[in-house]
């Protein structure tokens, strides 16, 4: 058999590495389209019709969003507590201060341009601000829903934690339907799974993790000292397959910081 040449190896290296980057950016996109949309007072499933919006109406080559991956907001609506974040130095602080605006004790998220939490998120907010409270700081996540027309969400979750509550987290959804999506520090990985549908196509996903360039994006302003914190953690995802179920994912959750 012939070996391929070295010149194809670095061809197919390089092939892979620039489908890496473009997954990465396209994950950047849809972040601050939907922090677009929320800031719009839309919910998930109008961003969707927000990307194909703005896509109609923006010239090819042009972007309708900050180039930073963020949609800047004007100053009269910027959230009180911003001083708070910069204060933040370790996943414990992220966390206590994520819980915090879950709970509605202060307004401001990194990279969420709304002063709380979806309406959608009300009945998750016990479970996610324990999550932060023990060491799992969540920057995203959703109920399983469904909707009249075929549409819905599965029940997800994601965030930065360390290797000892990845694994504890990996043990408590172990033989269950439940799944998790582990990506350690400094790692690529291009897991994609949607969890959320709009029209009938794929909109949300879960899996794969942010890289380095999305967490400076996403925290880097508000947060700085924490950022190699951030970098440092591992990523887990976690989603229940079955679609609209709601209890799964959140009591499994709550029994990992039982343990």
């Amino acid at each position: 058999m012939t070996e391929p040449s070295t010149s194809a190896v670095e061809q197919a290296i390089a092939a892979r590495i620039a489908k890496v980057r473009a997954e990465g950016e396209r994950r950047r996109q849809q972040r601050a389209e939907l922090a677009a949309a929320r800031a719009a007072g839309l919910g998930q499933r109008h961003a969707a019709k927000l990307r194909r919006q703005a896509a109609a109406a923006t010239p090819a080559g042009a972007s309708s969003f900050h180039p930073n991956g963020r949609n800047p907001m004007p100053d009269s609506r910027t959230p009180a507590g911003t001083e708070l974040w910069r204060t933040a130095h370790t996943l414990e602080d992220l966390g206590e201060l994520t819980a915090q605006w879950l709970e509605g004790r202060i307004t401001h998220l990194p990279g969420y341009y709304a002063d709380g939490p979806d309406e959608e998120t009300t009945s998750l907010v016990p479970h996610l601000a324990e999550a932060n409270r023990n060491g799992y700081v969540t920057d995203f996540s959703q109920p399983g829903l469904t909707y009249p027309g075929g549409d819905a969400q599965r029940a997800a979750v994601s965030g930065f934690c360390t290797e000892d509550v990845a694994d504890r987290i990996g043990a408590a959804v172990l033989l269950t339907d439940l799944v998790a999506i582990v990506t350690p520090p400094g790692s690529s990985n291009p897991t994609q799974i949607p969890v959320t549908t709009d029209d009938g196509e794929a909109f949300t996903w879960v899996g794969g993790g942010m890289d380095d360039g999305s967490i400076d994006d996403m925290y880097g302003d508000d947060c700085p000292d924490a950022v190699e914190a951030l970098k440092a953690a591992w990523q887990v995802d976690i989603f229940d397959p079955v679609w609209g179920r709601q209890d799964l994912l959140w009591e499994r959750l709550s029994a990992v910081w039982a343990q």
